[in-house]
């Protein structure tokens, strides 16, 4: 198992949002550098990722608001096209469990865990 925590994405990158184009943009493009130079910070890219990967995503958010969980995703797959990038994976290899919500802490954070999936031997 691999494990990262990022920020708490911006509210840019959220569906909901109605912001120019050009912000959303520069939020998808800073999400995913952020992503991938955690990851290289963490030492990656991991080797022993040769299928399927299984991720689990735990929100911590910055406060007592509710989110809902597809808003919560959708926010961050510029963070998982950013780590794909790092582990030089195609991020449809990605398998996404349910996401997991934490209790609120200041400045709020996004852990993602991913885990290679066995593959039987045919």
């Amino acid at each position: 198992m691999i494990q990262i925590d990022l920020p708490w994405p911006s509210k840019d990158l959220s569906p909901n949002s109605r912001c120019h184009w050009a912000v959303r943009a520069r939020a998808v493009k800073k999400a995913r550098c952020d992503a991938m130079w955690f990851a290289h910070w963490r030492g990656w890219p991991f080797e022993g990722l040769d299928g399927d990967c299984d991720v689990v995503l735990t929100f911590s958010p910055p406060d007592k608001r509710r989110y809902d969980d597809d808003n919560l995703i959708a926010r961050c797959k510029a963070y998982l096209d950013g780590i794909a990038d790092a582990l030089g994976v195609d991020d449809s290899r990605f398998r996404l469990g349910k996401p997991v919500r934490a209790e609120s802490i200041k400045g709020g954070n996004v852990r993602v865990e991913i885990v290679a999936v066995e593959t039987e031997a045919a």
